[in-house]
Order: C-alpha cells, then sequence, then structure tokens
C-alpha cells in the first residue's frame, strides 16, 4: 500500500512540476513571439547594443575626441527652434572604454545654451550658443572657457564644422547667412548670405575640398547650398525638386558628405533622404539630386544623419521613435526606441563600428553596433 501511494505521489508531483511547466510555456511563448512581431514591425532583429541614462535631460548632440571620448551637449530645452530657458547648458563627456558618464561641465555665467559642436585635432570642445549669439570653445585639458559675439545681431549660429585649415565655418539660422570662424587669430571671419530671405540655414558640413555645403531648412526654399571660400564661383544652390514642383513638408535638415564626395541630408517631415552627386550638379536646378522615401504611415520627422563605411546611411525619425538605416542595394530598415525617445539630431558614427544615438526626451544614450543586423520590413 505505502508502496502504491509513493508511486502515486511521484505521478502527482511530476504532473504538478508538468502543468507548471505547460503554464510557463503558454505564458513566456507568446511574449517571446510578441517581442519577435514588435521587432520585425520595426524592422529590427536581434543586435548589439547597449544603454546609459544620462547625467542631464535633453541631450541634444555629440562628438567624439581622439581620446576615446563622447561629448554630449544638453541645452537645457528643446529648440524650437528658440528656447525660454536662463541658466547656463552643461556639456558631458562619456567614456567609450569604461562605458560611462565621466565628466558634466556646467558652462559660466555669461555663456547661454550650448546646441551643436564639434572637437578639433587638440581635442577643444567648439559649440553654437544661438540664444546668446555666440560660438563658444572648451578645453577640456585646460579646463578654459571662451567665447565670441558673431558679426551679425541675433544670427542664431546652429551647425557647426572644421575645414581643413582648422577654421569653423557654422550656419546663422536666424538670418540666412553662413559665418566663419578663425582659431589661430581668435577672430570672426567671412559671411556669406543667402539669396533667399528666409532660407532658415540648419546643417553644415565640409567636403575634402574645403566646400562648405548646407542645408537651407524653410520648405518655401529648400534648397542645398555650397560655398568654397578658396575659390570665385561664390554661393551656389541646387534644388531639391525641380522647378515648380511642390516642395511643402521638404525641410532639408542634417547634412554630411560621404566617402565617394555625393552629399546626404534628411528632409525633415518629408519622410526622405537626399542625396546629390556634384558630378552631375548644376547649379539652379536639380540635376544630380535623387530622393529616397521611406516607408510607413503617421506622423514623421526625419532630422539626424550619420554615413556609414559601407556605404549605408543611418538617419533618425524623432516623432516615429526610430533609428534607420538605407543598405547599399536600397532597403530601409528601423529599430524602435524607447517610448518618448525623440531621436532628433543626435546620431553619430564613431569609427565605422558603432552607432551613438541620443534619445532626446528618453533622456538616454544607446550604442548599437554597426552594420546594424536589421530586417527588412
Amino acid at each position: 500500500m505505502r508502496t502504491r501511494w509513493k508511486s502515486l505521489s511521484r505521478r502527482v508531483w511530476g504532473w504538478g512540476y508538468g502543468i507548471v511547466g505547460v503554464a510557463l510555456i503558454l505564458v513566456l511563448v507568446p511574449l517571446w513571439l510578441a517581442w519577435q512581431a514588435e521587432n520585425r514591425a520595426a524592422g529590427a532583429a536581434p543586435i548589439r547594443r547597449s544603454t546609459y541614462t544620462t547625467p542631464a535631460a535633453l541631450p541634444w548632440r555629440a562628438a567624439s575626441d581622439q581620446s576615446g571620448h563622447v561629448w554630449v551637449t544638453f541645452p537645457g530645452c528643446d529648440p524650437a527652434p528658440r528656447c525660454v530657458h536662463p541658466s547656463p547648458g552643461t556639456l558631458t563627456a562619456f567614456s567609450l572604454a569604461e562605458r560611462r558618464w565621466q565628466q558634466a561641465v556646467t558652462l559660466p555665467q555669461g555663456f547661454s545654451q550650448p546646441l551643436n559642436l564639434v572637437v578639433d585635432r587638440q581635442g577643444r570642445i567648439w559649440f553654437t550658443m544661438f540664444m546668446t549669439n555666440a560660438l563658444g570653445m572648451y578645453d577640456p585639458g585646460l579646463k578654459v572657457f571662451k567665447q565670441w559675439s558673431l558679426k551679425t545681431r541675433d544670427a542664431g549660429p546652429w551647425d557647426l564644422a572644421l575645414d581643413s585649415q582648422g577654421h569653423i565655418w557654422f550656419t546663422e539660422h536666424y538670418v540666412n547667412k553662413i559665418g566663419s570662424f578663425d582659431p589661430k587669430t581668435w577672430e570672426m571671419g567671412r559671411e556669406v548670405a543667402t539669396p533667399a530671405p528666409d532660407s532658415h540655414p540648419y546643417g553644415l558640413a565640409i567636403d575634402v575640398h574645403d566646400t562648405v555645403w548646407f542645408t537651407e531648412n524653410n520648405d518655401a526654399v529648400a534648397l542645398i547650398a555650397c560655398y568654397n571660400p578658396n575659390t570665385q564661383e561664390g554661393l551656389r544652390e541646387y534644388r531639391i525638386r525641380s522647378r515648380g514642383a511642390s516642395t511643402s513638408g521638404v525641410t532639408p535638415h542634417s547634412i554630411r558628405v560621404a566617402s565617394d564626395g555625393k552629399i546626404w541630408w534628411t528632409e525633415g517631415w518629408a519622410s526622405a533622404l537626399g542625396v546629390l552627386d556634384p558630378a552631375l550638379a548644376v547649379s539652379g536646378t536639380n540635376r544630380g539630386v535623387k530622393e529616397y522615401f521611406y516607408p510607413g504611415m503617421g506622423a514623421t520627422h526625419t532630422s539626424g544623419l550619420a554615413i556609414g563605411t559601407r556605404g549605408e546611411v543611418y538617419f533618425t525619425d524623432s516623432l516615429r521613435e526610430t533609428v534607420g538605416v538605407r543598405t547599399p542595394d536600397g532597403h530601409f530598415a528601423f529599430l524602435k526606441l524607447a517610448p518618448n525617445a525623440h531621436p532628433h539630431d543626435g546620431v553619430l558614427l564613431i569609427g565605422g563600428e558603432t552607432l551613438c544615438v541620443l534619445e532626446e526626451f528618453a533622456n538616454r544614450l544607446e550604442l548599437l553596433a554597426v552594420p546594424l543586423s536589421i530586417t527588412h520590413p
């Protein structure tokens, strides 16, 4: 009798474990399938990624130095395109080797909100301060700040880049110009105005010939412009679409130069990337221009941009809370970020191997291994 009871007990316990196991399977499998479905819907397969909470709110833009740090601006506001924020913002360094935030530097009194930034060969951080119409510099080695006012009043310095001689060029978003600064003489240089009175210059990049390329962000203008200070050609402008075609919603934002010399940009509300082949370009026309529209429904805003070393183009869509990639074979794929991430201009490719994405409203920095192992939607 006891033997039968023990045998029965073992069977009951076995059935119990079996029931628990089945229950776990019934619970976990749908969750796993839902996770897979969500990633497939976002165009993503499992990839190597790591996430870090930022030490301050509203990270905007990132730039890497030669010491393995990613410097991030925290203006303390979301430019739209101005901010009501009296206190100076911060610059913060993230160590790629240690995977942690190292130093946070609050700008001194008399400075304002740092927006976009670039790091020079000496490791100095140059940044625009659009609210106080100034260009700022921070030397991490000497722990020294300096700033210089722009020539034109209320110019709204926005994006910036370095040429081969170390000169700093920047867009003047509010007054429809680009300007320059010479770090050797500590003086502001030439300014160049666009023909259109409301062009709103936004993103800026410089090619190997020291030609300054920038976007004209107003969709009533919607042009790509360039200027080479070493030639007599003056300012040249290229249409994104043919004359007479609607440019509603085409608000070109970030701009980058690819290794093959082609010029890429994001198109804001148009759900598209644009590219210009300078070898085919004719000023005043859209010859040599192509637009690539990506799929999806609902609100969209394409802004941040990074060019990969394998021909891929990475971008952010702040309203869809995604980072996307256009592969060399012409496919688009997407990776969903945190809810309310709002990645804007904060995307940076580091060493051709790591994509850094700033989630402005979620206050996070994400590091993604590239090429992204994501599937086509």
